[in-house]
């Protein structure tokens, strides 16, 4: 029996990494590197949860080199969320001997992983949206260091936006004094802009097409991307007369932001097809 139970052990060793080897064929894998100096390098990495389900996917570009916190900012339905699950799913990935669906990606080692993604919403504990989120951060704050890998979905969501946007912010602070590894998605307009000049922290935006007012599902890395709510509100039926009462509502103040982004935005994707054109003349 002890021979039995020898080989079974063997078989089952040889049968893991046999596995690994085949998944990591499948979904075109490569080995990570794995690094000291805390940086996230993805390049053109493919969620593997597409390509085993045979869903075509947009390739993944991300770079975290000398900051530590990405702040991710894009229209509703615009691939945010994958991102963040994405880059958690490829951190325990490597960390569990398994190969990356991508070109190139170098992580470090997290010892934590800590995430607040969806609604814990509650009846039987009394708990509001905004409630759950405050318990998870609370808790997150408070054990996170250096090694962690924090993914937040939604940050200052299910409050005054006012408030929100700057809970969000000491939140981001402290985590920042904390060197944890951080990716955040948000609507909030101050929030960008406070991203934008803080060192540490980096903008994201994910591409949204106002020609034919659809998402891309890419990562543009530098710059935050517009919430083209109303757009999209009027893609998915809404009435062109509650369209523009929302715009006549909203005021110049606070859409100048959303108005700058949307213009750049417009003006990268004119380049990008002139740059196309040139290269095929």
């Amino acid at each position: 029996s002890n021979e039995i139970e020898e080989s079974f052990n063997i078989l089952k060793y040889l049968d893991q990494h046999f596995t690994i080897a085949k998944l990591a064929h499948h979904i075109k894998a490569i080995q990570p590197e794995i690094n000291n100096n805390g940086s996230i390098i993805i390049k053109k990495a493919v969620n593997p949860l597409f390509t085993l389900a045979d869903k075509d996917a947009v390739d993944l570009n991300l770079e975290l080199t000398n900051e530590k916190i990405l702040l991710l900012s894009g229209p509703n339905a615009g691939g945010k969320t994958v991102v963040l699950k994405s880059l958690g799913l490829y951190a325990l990935m490597a960390q569990c001997g398994l190969y990356i669906p991508a070109k190139e990606a170098q992580l470090p080692i997290f010892t934590q992983f800590m995430a607040d993604i969806g609604d814990q919403q509650s009846m039987e504990d009394d708990l509001s949206t905004f409630s759950a989120h405050i318990q998870n951060l609370a808790r997150i704050i408070d054990n996170s260091h250096e090694h962690s890998l924090i993914l937040l979905d939604e940050l200052g969501t299910g409050t005054d936006p006012n408030t929100g946007a700057a809970l969000s912010q000491a939140i981001m602070e402290a985590l920042l004094k904390k060197k944890s590894t951080v990716v955040a998605t948000t609507h909030l307009g101050t929030l960008k802009v406070w991203a934008s000049e803080e060192n540490g922290i980096v903008n994201g935006g994910m591409i949204f097409d106002s020609g034919v007012l659809s998402p891309t599902y890419e990562l543009l890395m530098g710059t935050p991307g517009a919430s083209y709510a109303l757009e999209i509100s009027k893609r998915m039926g809404l009435n062109d007369d509650i369209i523009n009462r929302s715009k006549e509502l909203v005021g110049d103040g606070s859409v100048s932001l959303e108005n700058i982004l949307t213009i750049l935005e417009k003006e990268r994707l004119e380049v990008k097809s002139l740059q196309l054109e040139l290269l095929q003349r």
